[in-house]
C-alpha cells in the first residue's frame, strides 16, 4: 500500500518558498526489498552558504556531557540485558500496590479517625491559653495532610495517569492483542480530562477511563481536606477529689427555737431577707440553695485548700439536699354557731368540711370580742387563726408530722351580746401537712448558678426537722412573724397572707374581704414554702463540716481538634472508590501489558518499534498502517501551534492575570482601610472564604501547567528541530519526568523553554497552595459615635400623701415600702450575684437618657457605651477623740448651744452606733428647740453622720474610735457599657462600668440627700436590716453596724477592737450608705425633664447632650492578608512578565523574520502537529527516515549502554531532508552525515 508523507514548504534559495511533494516510497518496504540506503548514491539538493556537513557532522558524532551523566551511567548499567523486558515504571505492580495499600488505609484510617474523634469529642487537644496558636497548629495540620500527603498522591497518580494515557495506545498494538484501527489515531495526552473519559468510554479503553476517573478523584479529595478538620471548644469531664462543707442538723431543737421566738438575730432573719431581695431585685439564689432545695456545699480538692467552681471549669458532685413541701387541702364549706359569751367574748363553734376530706373537723378556737351595737369601730372585728392539730383528720394529707388549720373569719356586723348566730362576710381555711426528706442531687458549681438537678430513681430519705415550723421564727419583727400556735384577732392578718402582703408592698387591712378568701390563703401558704423554706434550710438547719469528702468531677473546656462526619465519609468512598480502581488496574495490567523490550513512546523507542527485526510489533502492524494518502491528518508542521502555546490564548490569560493584581490590590486596599471587605456571619464556612480565591489561582495554575505539559511534550522534537541530538537524548521524554527531574535536565539539555514553563508551573502551584489562606474571618466590632437627649435630672420631688400621715393610719406609704425592699438588698449583696436596678450600679447613681429610642435596632451583639456624669455620696470624715462629741450648735437665729451627741456610758462588750451629726436638721431641732416642720430633712443637700464603736471591758476601754464625717453629692465620670436583654437595655454586667474617682467633684446642681437615718425608721421605714448579732458581747452594735459583720458583712466582730482595721470599717460604712443614697437617688430624687423640684434649684436649666459609642459586637469582617497578598502579587507578576515577555519575542519574531539572544520562544510554532503523540503520526514522522541503516542487530535486545555505545556516533535531526535516491524533500528525524539523506535546514 503506498503511504503518503508530510507536504513541506521548503525555503529556496532565493529566499522564496517552494513546496516540494515527497515521493510516494515507503523505505521500511524497500528495506524488506534488500534496498541498502547506505549504498545509495544520494547528493544534496541545496547547501546553505557556510554550512559544512562535515563539520556538523563531527559535532554530532561527538559525545555530549550528558552521555556521562550519572543517572544514565546507572540507568545503562542497571538497564536491561538483550533477554530482559521494560516496562513504564509508573504501570509496575508493584508501584500500584502502594497507592492501592495508601487509598486501602485511608479508607481504613477515615472511618478510624471519626470514631476516635467522635468518642474522645476530638483527636488532641491544646491547653488554654493557647488558641491562637493552636488555630494555627490546626491549620497547619490541615495544609499538612492537603498540600504533602494528598497532593503528592495525586502527583504520583498523575504519573500513573499519564502513562496510561501516553501507553494506552501502544499495548493496544502489542502482539498477541486484538488490533483496533482507531487505536493507531487516539492521542489521549493532548486531550482534556472530560474529553478523554468521553472517548475511553465510546472506544471501551477502561484502562483510560479509571485512570483519569481517579486522577479527578484525588483532585476531589484536595479540594475536601481543607474541612476534613475543625477545631471546636468541647467539654471534658475529670474525676477529682471534693470536701463538703456541712451537713443538716437532724438534732435540731424546733421546740426550743419556738419559745424563743425571733430574737430579731441575723442568724434568724437572714432566711427572709435573702428570699426577699432574690425575689425584689433578680438576684442568684446564693451557694447552697435552689428554687426547690437546701443542699450541701462542698469545694473541689480534699486538702482543705479547694475552691468553688467557674464558668470556665464548673464542678459537679452528688450530695444531700433538704426538700420541703405542703399539701393543703381548701375548705369546701363550714357552719358558724354561737357556743358561748364570756366576760365579753363572743366564743363560737365551727364546722369545716375540706375537699376529699370524709369528716368534719370541729374548732373551737374561733372568738370576737362584744362590741357595742351603737359604736361603729375603726377596726372591724375578725379573726385569725393557726392551729395545729392532735391527729390526722384527712388519711390523704400527709402524716410525717401533725397537720394544722389556717384559717380567717370576717364576720358581718359588729358582735354583741345578743348576737346568736354568725354571718360571715368572708371566711376562708385550709387543712395541710407539712414534710420534710433528703435526697441525694447532682450539683454542678460554676461559680456563679449553680444547677441542681435530682436523681430520678433516688430514694428520699425522711427529715425529722418541719421547716414549717422555723419559717415564721426567720421573719423580722415588721413583717409580721407569727407562732405555730395563734389565734386572734388582728387589725390586719396574721400568718402568710400577712407576710405575702406585706412583700408586695401591701398593708393588710381588717375589712378587705379578698384577704379571706381560700384561694389567697392557698397561694400564700404555698409561697411560704416556696420562697422561704430552702432559705430557712439553709441557714437553719446547717453545721459546719471540716472532715467529710467526697468524689466528684470538674467540668473544663478545652479547644479539640475534630473529624468532619460529613467530609470523613465523603473522602471514605472517594478513597473506596479509589482502591477498587487501583485494584483493577493492577489485574488488567498484568493481564493486558507485556513488557517491551525498550520504551516505545521515545523517538529512539519508536524507531526501534517500527523496524523490521522488533520483536515486540504485532505481526498486522503494517497493514493497519497503511492507509490511502486522503486520510491522513494534513500536515503544515511550519504553522501549527499547540492550543495552550497559541498567541490569543496567552493573550487572554495576560489580561485575566492583570486583572487579579489589580483586584488583589484594590481589595486590599478596601481591607486595610475599611477594615475588612465585607461584614460576614459569624458561621461562614472557611471553605467560601478558601474558595473564590482558590478557583482563581487554580485557572492560572491549569494554564501554567497545560504551557508545561504541551512545552515538555514537544521538548525533545524541539531540540532535535534545532541541534543534532545523540541516541541517549532521543531516548527520553520530559514529559514522563517528574516537575524537578524535568527541570534538572532541561537545564542539562539547554531546553530553557522547559525551563521557564516548569518554573511557572511551580509557582503557579504555590498560588494556589497561598490563596486557600488569602481571606479569613476577623471579629472586628464597629463603633459610631452617637448622642442621647438626657430624659431625667435629680431634685427633690414633694410626696403626694405626707408619709407623716400614712403613718397615723397605719398603711405603708411609698417610702416605707423602697426602704423595707431595699433592706434586703443591702443584706444580700455579699451573698449573691446582684444585677442593680435600671440606672444604677453599686454606690453609683447615673442620669437616664432615651437609649432605646436612640438604637432602633438592637441584637445581642450591639452595645453602647457612654460616659455619664454619675452621682455618688462621698464622705469627709475627721477623726475625733471621745470628748468631742460634745459639740456646739449654732441655731438659726444665731445663737449656739451645746449638745451631746452620744452617750459615752457604755457596758462590757462590743459596740458600734451610728448618730446624726451637729449639722443634721432633727439635731438643730432638738438643741434648738424648733417646731417639727422647721428645717425640712428632705431637701437638705449634705448629711452628717458620727459613728462610734469599739471594745469595752472592765476595768476600762481597751479600744474605742469616733469619726466624724460629712456626705455630699459628687458627680464621677464613669464609662458605662450598655447592652440588649429582654428587649431592652441594661448594664453589661460582663464588662461593669468604670468610675473615674480620681476626676471627682461636686454635683451641679446639688440635690438633697435621701433621707435613711435608723431615726426615722417609723415614718420613712427601716432601710437598714433590723437584727441584732447573736453574739452575746455584740448586744450593742446597732442596725446601721450589725449587717457589716460577717456572715453577711466583710466586717469580723474582732476589728470593731483592732485600731489597724479602722480604715476597713470606715470603708465599708462608706460604701453601704453610698450605696443606699444611690438607690434611693434614683427612686425617689430623679425627676423627668418636666418635673419642677421642690427644693432649689426647681429647674433644671440646660442639660448637655450624653456622648457615647454605638457598637456592633457580632460583626464579622472579611479580611485580606497584606502577606499573602503580596507574595500573590509577586508570583503573578512573575508569570505575568514571563508570558508578556513571550508575546513581545512572538511579534519581534514574526515582523523581524529572525531570532535574539534575548527572545523567548514560548509558542514553538512548527515543533509539534495534531496527534502528536498517537502511533500513526509517529509512523508518519519516521517513515522517511534513514535511522534503519544506523540501528544495530536485534537493538531491542540490547541493553542501553550497548544500544548506546553502537549508536555513540550517530547524530539525528527532525527537519527537512532531501532524499537523492527520489529526488524529494521529506520531513523527518534523519540521521546526519548521510550522503542520501541529506539536510535542507540550518
Amino acid at each position: 500500500m503506498a503511504r503518503a508523507s508530510f507536504e513541506l514548504p521548503l525555503m529556496t534559495h532565493n529566499g522564496r518558498p517552494d513546496t516540494l511533494q515527497t515521493a510516494p516510497k515507503d523505505n521500511r518496504n524497500a528495506q524488506k526489498a534488500g534496498a541498502n540506503w547506505r549504498d545509495a548514491e544520494l547528493q544534496p539538493l541545496h547547501t546553505e552558504p557556510g554550512l559544512s556537513t562535515v563539520t556538523e557532522t563531527k559535532m554530532a558524532r561527538e559525545t555530549t556531557p550528558l552521555t556521562t551523566d550519572a543517572t544514565f551511567s546507572e540507568r545503562a548499567q542497571n538497564g536491561q540485558s538483550g533477554g530482559s523486558k521494560w516496562r513504564p515504571f509508573w504501570l509496575h505492580s508493584r508501584v500500584l500496590l502502594l497507592f492501592l495499600a495508601f487509598f486501602i488505609g485511608c479508607m481504613i484510617a477515615l472511618p478510624v479517625l471519626l470514631s476516635y474523634s467522635s468518642k474522645y469529642k476530638g483527636i488532641t487537644e491544646v491547653q488554654q491559653g493557647f488558641e491562637k496558636p493552636w488555630r494555627f497548629i490546626s491549620i497547619a495540620a490541615q495544609y499538612l495532610i492537603r498540600f504533602i500527603v494528598l497532593t503528592l498522591v495525586a502527583i504520583f497518580w498523575n504519573r500513573v495517569e499519564l502513562q496510561v494515557l501516553r501507553y494506552a495506545p501502544w499495548i493496544a498494538v502489542q502482539p498477541n492483542q486484538p488490533l483496533d484501527r482507531a487505536m493507531l489515531d487516539l492521542d489521549y495526552v493532548s486531550m482534556m480530562p472530560p474529553v478523554a473519559l468521553f472517548q475511553s468510554l465510546k472506544n471501551r479503553h477502561f484502562l483510560v477511563f479509571t485512570a483519569v476517573l481517579t486522577s479527578i478523584i484525588c483532585k476531589a479529595q484536595i479540594v475536601l481536606s481543607p474541612s476534613l478538620f475543625f477545631s471546636e471548644t468541647t467539654r471534658f469531664t475529670y474525676p477529682t477529689e471534693i470536701q463538703l462543707l456541712d451537713s443538716f442538723d437532724t438534732s435540731f431543737d424546733v421546740q426550743q427555737d419556738i419559745r424563743e421566738g425571733t430574737g430579731n438575730t441575723a442568724e434568724k432573719t437572714g432566711p427572709y431577707y435573702n428570699s426577699r431581695a432574690v425575689r425584689k431585685f433578680d438576684l442568684e439564689l446564693p451557694f447552697g440553695v435552689s428554687q426547690d432545695a437546701a443542699y450541701q456545699t462542698f469545694s473541689s480538692g480534699a486538702d482543705g485548700t479547694g475552691t468553688r467552681g467557674t464558668t470556665q471549669a464548673p464542678v459537679t458532685a452528688t450530695v444531700d439536699a433538704l426538700f420541703m413541701d405542703i399539701e393543703c387541702l381548701k375548705l369546701e364549706n363550714y357552719t358558724a354557731s354561737r357556743n358561748r359569751t364570756e366576760e365579753g367574748i363572743f366564743y363560737a363553734n365551727l364546722e369545716l368540711k375540706f375537699e376529699q376530706c370524709d369528716q368534719p373537723l370541729s374548732v373551737s378556737s374561733l372568738f370576737f370580742y362584744i362590741q357595742d351595737s351603737n359604736v361603729t369601730t375603726l377596726v372591724p372585728p375578725n379573726f385569725w387563726a393557726i392551729e395545729t392539730l392532735s391527729e390526722n383528720h384527712c388519711s390523704i394529707l400527709p402524716t410525717q408530722f401533725s397537720p394544722f388549720i389556717y384559717y380567717g373569719a370576717l364576720p358581718r356586723g359588729n358582735i354583741t351580746e345578743d348576737t346568736s348566730t354568725i354571718e360571715m362576710e368572708a371566711f376562708g381555711a385550709l387543712m395541710c401537712a407539712p414534710k420534710s426528706w433528703i435526697s441525694e442531687v447532682r450539683v454542678t458549681d460554676n461559680g456563679v448558678s449553680p444547677i441542681v438537678s435530682s436523681w430520678e430513681f433516688e430514694q428520699p430519705r425522711p427529715f425529722n426537722v418541719s421547716l414549717w415550723d422555723i419559717i415564721p421564727g426567720s421573719l423580722s419583727n415588721d413583717m409580721g412573724h407569727w407562732f405555730p400556735n395563734q389565734a386572734r384577732g388582728s387589725s390586719g392578718a396574721i400568718g402568710p397572707v400577712n407576710v405575702e402582703s406585706r412583700l408586695w408592698g401591701r398593708t393588710p387591712v381588717a375589712n378587705d374581704t379578698s384577704l379571706y378568701q381560700t384561694n389567697i390563703l392557698y397561694e400564700a401558704t404555698r409561697n411560704m414554702t416556696k420562697y422561704f423554706g430552702p432559705m430557712a434550710a439553709h441557714y437553719r438547719l446547717k453545721l459546719s463540716n471540716d472532715s467529710s469528702y467526697g468524689h466528684g468531677y470538674t467540668t473544663v473546656a478545652r479547644l479539640r481538634l475534630k473529624a468532619n462526619r460529613g467530609v470523613c465519609i465523603a473522602m471514605t468512598v472517594l478513597f473506596s472508590l479509589s482502591a477498587t480502581v487501583a485494584l483493577w488496574s493492577i489485574v488488567s495490567l498484568r493481564r493486558n501489558l507485556k513488557p517491551w523490550h525498550r520504551d516505545p513512546a521515545t523517538i529512539l523507542g519508536s524507531m526501534i518499534f517500527f523496524d523490521r527485526q522488533n520483536v515486540d510489533q504485532a505481526p498486522s502492524m503494517e497493514s493497519l498502517l497503511d492507509k490511502p494518502a486522503s486520510t491522513l491528518p494534513e500536515q503544515s508542521n511550519s504553522t501549527y501551534t499547540m492550543l495552550p502555546l497559541r498567541t490569543w490564548v496567552r493573550s487572554t490569560y495576560l489580561i485575566y492575570v492583570m486583572g487579579l493584581i489589580v483586584a488583589l490590590a484594590i481589595t486590599l486596599h478596601i481591607s486595610q482601610s475599611a477594615i475588612g471587605l465585607t461584614t460576614i456571619d459569624q458561621t461562614t464556612s472557611p471553605l467560601w472564604l478558601a474558595s473564590l480565591p482558590a478557583l482563581a489561582m487554580a485557572i492560572v495554575s491549569l494554564y501554567a501547567t497545560s504551557c508545561d505539559t504541551a512545552v515538555r511534550d514537544i521538548a525533545i522534537l524541539s531540540k532535535l528541530s534545532s541541534t543534532p541530538c545523540n541516541a541517549m537524548e532521543i531516548d527520553m521524554s520530559l514529559l514522563d519526568m517528574l516537575g524537578f527531574t524535568a527541570l534538572y535536565y532541561s537545564l542539562r539539555l539547554r531546553l530553557y523553554t522547559v525551563t521557564v514553563t516548569q518554573l511557572l508551573a511551580i509557582v503557579c502551584g504555590v498560588l494556589v497552595s497561598l490563596s486557600g489562606i488569602l481571606y479569613s474571618s476577623q471579629h472586628s466590632p464597629k463603633s459610631t459615635p452617637i448622642s442621647f437627649e438626657p430624659t431625667s435630672w435629680f431634685g427633690y420631688r414633694t410626696p403626694l400623701v405626707d408619709p407623716v400621715e400614712t403613718y397615723m393610719d397605719l398603711q405603708p406609704n411609698e417610702y416605707e415600702v423602697t426602704r423595707n425592699d431595699l433592706s434586703s438588698l443591702v443584706l444580700a449583696q455579699n451573698t449573691s450575684t446582684i444585677k442593680y436596678p435600671q440606672w444604677t450600679y453599686r454606690d453609683l447613681v447615673f442620669p437616664s437618657f432615651a437609649i432605646d429610642e436612640a438604637v432602633q435596632f438592637w441584637d445581642s451583639g450591639t452595645s453602647v457605651r457612654v460616659t455619664l456624669p454619675a452621682a455618688r455620696l462621698t464622705p469627709d470624715c475627721i477623726h475625733i477623740n471621745n470628748t468631742a462629741v460634745e459639740k456646739t450648735i449654732t441655731c438659726p437665729n444665731g445663737t449656739e448651744v451645746s449638745y451631746n451627741l452620744t452617750s459615752l456610758s457604755r457596758s462590757t462588750g462590743y459596740y458600734a452606733s451610728m448618730v446624726s451629726g451637729e449639722r443634721t436638721p432633727g439635731v438643730i431641732r432638738l438643741a434648738c428647740d424648733l417646731e417639727a416642720d422647721e428645717l425640712d430633712d428632705r431637701t437638705w443637700t449634705y448629711l452628717d453622720q458620727t459613728y462610734s464603736w469599739g471594745w469595752i471591758s472592765n476595768p476600762g476601754a481597751n479600744h474605742s474610735t469616733e469619726w466624724s464625717c460629712n456626705y455630699t453629692w459628687a458627680e464621677v465620670p464613669t464609662v458605662v457599657t450598655f447592652h440588649f436583654v429582654d428587649g431592652k437595655a441594661q448594664i453589661d454586667y460582663d464588662n461593669p462600668p468604670t468610675a473615674a474617682y480620681d476626676q471627682s467633684k461636686p454635683y451641679d446642681p446639688p440635690f438633697s440627700i435621701p433621707i435613711f437615718s435608723q431615726a426615722y425608721t417609723a415614718v420613712y421605714g427601716a432601710v437598714f436590716p433590723q437584727f441584732n448579732l447573736p453574739n452575746s458581747d455584740a448586744l450593742q452594735v446597732g442596725y446601721e453596724f450589725a449587717y457589716l459583720v460577717e456572715p453577711f458583712g466583710s466586717i469580723k466582730l474582732e476589728d470593731l477592737a483592732d485600731a489597724n482595721q479602722e480604715e476597713k470599717i470606715l470603708d465599708a460604712l462608706h460604701f453601704s450608705r453610698a450605696q443606699i443614697a444611690a438607690q434611693l437617688a434614683n427612686l425617689e430624687h430623679r425627676l423627668a425633664l418636666n418635673e419642677t423640684s421642690g427644693a432649689q434649684p426647681a429647674q433644671h436649666g440646660k442639660l448637655p447632650l450624653i456622648e457615647g459609642s454605638l457598637t456592633d459586637g457580632d460583626r464579622y469582617r472579611l479580611i485580606q492578608s497584606f502577606e499573602i497578598t503580596m507574595a500573590l502579587i509577586v508570583l503573578l507578576s512573575i508569570f505575568f512578565v514571563v508570558n508578556l515577555w513571550a508575546l513581545i519575542s512572538a511579534a519581534l519574531m514574526h515582523f523581524l523574520a529572525s531570532k535574539f539572544p534575548l527572545l523567548l520562544d514560548l509558542e514553538l510554532k512548527g515543533k509539534g502537529h495534531h496527534g502528536l503523540n498517537s502511533i500513526r503520526m509517529t509512523d508518519s514522522l519516521l517513515s522517511e527516515s534513514n535511522y534503519a541503516d544506523y540501528l544495530p542487530k536485534n537493538a531491542a535486545l540490547l541493553s542501553l549502554r550497548e544500544l548506546y555505545n553502537q549508536l555513540a556516533g550517530v547524530s539525528f535531526r527532525m527537519g527537512r531532508f532531501w532524499r537523492k535516491d527520489t529526488k524529494t524533500a521529506v520531513y523527518t528525524v534523519g540521521v546526519l552525515d548521510n550522503s542520501n539523506l541529506q539536510p535542507l535546514d540550518k
